[in-house]
């Protein structure tokens, strides 16, 4: 009973002790069995999914980071690399564009700069 109020209550890791101690005081009860199946494949979601997040929190803390110091393909870059990591993420797409942005203003930039030193040497040559 104890085993399976640990598992109604998600409680996996006491459900496991629980139930491992009654699959060896009673070894050919199939229900302890079981659970102890379905919490080993419930442990490994939640590992999985722990690993996950924390490659997009990495992800996007270095995207931040590139987008602050103004480095506008490499915040992109990792962007992209957190929205793979959470599809469902707001934050990635929307930080993406305003890396486009800039990205397209530089250019424009570069584009006018490079047609004014244009304009000088053709003038003062």
């Amino acid at each position: 009973k104890a085993a399976d109020l640990a598992f109604t209550q998600k409680n996996y890791t006491l459900a496991k002790e629980k139930y491992t101690v009654a699959k060896d005081l009673k070894p050919s009860e199939q229900i302890p069995v079981n659970r102890l199946a379905e919490i080993e494949k419930i442990l490994a979601q939640q590992s999985a999914a722990a690993d996950k997040k924390k490659k997009y929190d990495e992800a996007l803390a270095s995207a931040d980071k590139f987008f602050s110091e103004s480095k506008w393909t490499e915040a992109k870059a990792k962007y992209a690399e957190a929205g793979a990591l959470d599809p469902t993420a707001v934050i990635p797409p929307a930080k993406m564009k305003e890396c486009d942005a800039k990205l397209a203003l530089e250019a424009k930039d570069k584009e006018k700069t490079d047609k004014i030193k244009i304009y000088v040497r053709k003038k003062f040559a």
